[in-house]
């Protein structure tokens, strides 16, 4: 199971604070080159502030798992990968407690980030990695000051006229 389509919604924090997530669908080996929803939803994590990788705690080989999700995001961009970033061990109550320490403190030793684990199912890590997310959204680096686009042609028309008649200084930058 994964997200098929980009997802926002807003996360309640302590003290009536919150903060916005995208929920971007799974990228997967090869999404770089379009396998899977591939580029079609890449772009959309060029957006975030802060990046949050999940990475299932019963999978075999969890370093392997992150290490995917970074390939894609260099072939895509290399910038991505001077986000900030966190890593969460997902699904942690379906093994057991000394299992899921080990894993976050080999991840934790391997990367320096933050690395939580969580469970959506019991609610266990759930204020923890909450508590990380709002750490590194509030800092300085992490702040979106601008967001700036490609400038985009708008054109104002009088009713039926058609297009390629209108005059230069009806358009609008």
């Amino acid at each position: 199971f994964t997200t098929l389509t980009p997802q926002l919604g807003i996360v309640s924090y302590r003290d009536d604070r919150s903060f916005c997530m995208a929920d971007i669908p799974g990228i997967i080996e090869g999404a770089a080159e379009g396998k899977g929803l591939g580029l079609r939803f890449l772009r959309h994590i060029e957006r975030n502030a802060v990046l949050l990788f999940l990475v299932p705690a019963c999978t075999e080989d969890p370093k392997h798992e992150y290490e995917i999700l970074l390939a894609e995001l260099e072939k895509y961009n290399p910038q991505l990968l001077t986000k900030a970033r966190i890593l969460a061990v997902s699904k942690s109550d379906t093994m057991p407690e000394d299992e899921v320490r080990k894993i976050v403190a080999m991840l934790g030793n391997e990367y320096d980030i933050p690395v939580v684990a969580f469970s959506s199912v019991s609610g266990q890590g759930l204020n923890e990695l909450k508590d990380v997310l709002w750490d590194e959204l509030s800092k300085e680096q992490n702040q979106v000051i601008e967001i700036s686009h490609a400038p985009i042609d708008v054109t104002v028309r009088e009713k039926g006229e058609e297009p390629g008649e209108e005059e230069e200084e009806d358009t609008i930058y």
